[in-house]
């Protein structure tokens, strides 16, 4: 449950009519947004980015405030903030005179509210969070024999004749290189979970030196036979790069959810990955074509749990867990991933396409 689902079910007073994600729900009190606000309004200038706290005012005088909860986004709009009832257009005022009563929010009324929906939203994640531990408990053993299973698989392939693991992979059999990749996804996906489930667990361990693009070849190798049902992707690597970095054990994790996260919702076969040494750093860039990330969507796809408007019709099993686990990562190896989507102007399946393009610069980590 969220707070969306708590609103929703009646069970939680809401003082003034909100915004929640730009979902709208009326006050349980009486208290309502004004008609202005409701039917007459065009611009709706309060929706805008950059509100706050504090509270500021639309272009007819009404005060809105924003806040965050979690993750999600509350706007408490169509208020008499601390310049009362002067502050709003004279006509607009005579027309929403009624409705204007019990609209008198400060600041701290609005602050004190979130307060209390920040205490009543951590009950919902630690409860999230102690159901899915205590399903998980049975295999807590289960992360070290996976370990066990991959070191096994990497003295098999390394028995094999060849001067680079490439030559000695392609040497192995089929069963066996099939042995390798499944332990090693194995061991990638409980790192994966220890970081959804603690995202602190990012930042421990110590820092190596890594190969970024010897790193990124070997997870082409391991994942370009991956199949999600629809069509054989095939990941491409292009550029180059010869530097070497200090970084945490959690930096492998952002290619490996990225390039996971391409190949699962890439509509066409081709899956492409840039590495380029830049001045500060070496450019990773994971271009596919897939459905068509909205800019809401673009500010909310590394949420916890959130899923994009079109991802649910390509793969049903998802949880949202990917592009949270590399932006934790991410932010413990001191970078930042950046996405954006250009629409196609075209549709497939009903699916609006877009090239979507997520990057990151990895530097040092010190």
């Amino acid at each position: 449950m969220n707070l969306i689902d708590a609103f929703e079910s009646g069970a939680i007073a809401i003082p003034w009519a909100v915004s929640i994600d730009g979902k709208y729900f009326p006050s349980s009190t009486g208290r309502d947004a004004p008609m202005h606000c409701i039917t007459d309004c065009n611009d709706k200038y309060c929706q805008n980015p950059g509100g706050t706290l504090l509270g500021h005012q639309c272009t007819v005088g009404f005060t809105y405030y924003h806040g965050k909860v979690g993750e999600a986004i509350i706007i408490l709009f169509g208020t008499l903030g601390s310049k009362g009832w002067e502050s709003v257009d004279t006509g607009i005022r005579q027309k929403n005179k009624d409705d204007l009563k019990g609209r008198s929010v400060s600041a701290r009324d609005f602050s004190s509210w979130l307060e209390k929906l920040k205490s009543l939203n951590k009950l919902f994640v630690d409860y999230k969070n102690n159901i899915l531990s205590e399903a998980l408990h049975p295999l807590h053993e289960t992360p070290k024999i996976a370990e066990e299973i991959r070191n096994l698989a990497d003295s098999l392939v390394n028995l094999k004749p060849g001067k680079t693991f490439d030559e000695r992979f392609s040497a192995a059999l089929p069963a066996e290189r099939g042995i390798y990749k499944g332990a090693q996804l194995l061991v990638d996906s409980f790192d994966m979970l220890s970081i959804f489930f603690n995202p602190e667990s990012a930042k421990l361990g110590e820092k190596r030196i890594a190969e970024p693009y010897k790193l990124i070849h070997k997870l082409v190798l391991l994942l370009s036979n991956s199949n999600n049902g629809l069509t054989r992707r095939r990941p491409k690597i292009y550029g180059e790069s010869y530097k070497k970095y200090l970084a945490l054990e959690s930096f492998r994790i952002i290619p490996l959810a990225l390039l996971n996260n391409a190949i699962k919702y890439s509509m066409t076969e081709e899956v492409i990955i840039d590495v380029r040494d830049v001045d500060n750093g070496t450019l990773f860039s994971l271009v596919s074509t897939g459905p068509y990330i909205s800019e809401e969507e673009c500010g909310r796809i590394f949420e916890r749990g959130f899923r994009g408007k079109y991802a649910q019709s390509i793969d049903r099993d998802g949880m949202g867990i990917g592009l949270y686990v590399a932006r934790e990562a991410a932010i413990a190896n001191r970078t930042t991933i950046k996405v954006v989507s250009e629409d196609l102007g075209y549709s497939l399946k009903s699916i609006p396409m877009a090239r979507n393009t997520f990057s990151f610069v990895v530097r040092d980590v010190v």
